[in-house]
């Protein structure tokens, strides 16, 4: 999203929830999709939802889950991108 952004805009966005806000108005991502891939990157990456929240593993649905909605992102990013 990073990159994506500063290919459009020539900046970052500073913040998880720009980055977020930026996710969907370039992607046209629902906002269901962007929860779910902010919580599989939470668990993945600090093992919970949210700080205070009780450690927890993705299961393989989740993954799957998460990484066909990537895939689609990816297309439409491509598509964006004019490739």
């Amino acid at each position: 999203m990073n990159a994506l952004n500063r290919y459009l805009h020539g900046v970052d966005a500073g913040s998880h929830t720009a980055r977020q806000a930026i996710a969907r108005d370039i992607l046209g991502v629902r906002r269901e999709d962007i929860a779910f891939l902010w919580t599989v990157r939470n668990v993945d990456f600090y093992g919970n939802e949210a700080p205070g929240r009780a450690n927890r593993e993705l299961s393989r649905d989740e993954v799957q889950q998460a990484l066909a909605t990537v895939e689609r992102v990816v297309r439409d990013v491509r598509a964006r991108l004019g490739h």
